[in-house]
């Protein structure tokens, strides 16, 4: 069901929502629509409007232990295609102590 309303935006915030009109042909009202998506998105991952705009707008991303441990050299990222080549590789091969306790 489409309700129509009607809203009065200063210019300030009708040049925020440009990069949106633009994708959407134009259309101002599929422009808020996507904002709309956008903010709720937003909300429910951080809470509140300013906890919102400062996780977004944050030069700086706020990594996980995951993330830090791979970056500090502590755990190895691998896809599973390399890893099952590596064992396939490696099936039957004694290696050397030192290198096995790398890979653990």
């Amino acid at each position: 069901m489409v309700i129509r309303k009607n809203i009065s935006l200063e210019e300030e915030y009708i040049n925020k929502l440009e990069k949106l009109v633009e994708i959407n042909g134009g259309n101002l009202s599929a422009a808020i629509r996507d904002a709309i998506v956008i903010s709720d998105a937003a909300l429910r991952r951080y809470g509140s409007v300013d906890s919102s705009i400062s996780g977004i707008s944050s030069s700086e991303k706020e990594i996980t232990s995951r993330e830090h441990s791979i970056e500090t050299g502590e755990n190895v990222l691998l896809s599973s295609p390399i890893f099952a080549w590596m064992l396939k590789g490696t099936k039957g091969m004694l290696l050397d102590k030192e290198l096995l306790n790398e890979l653990l």
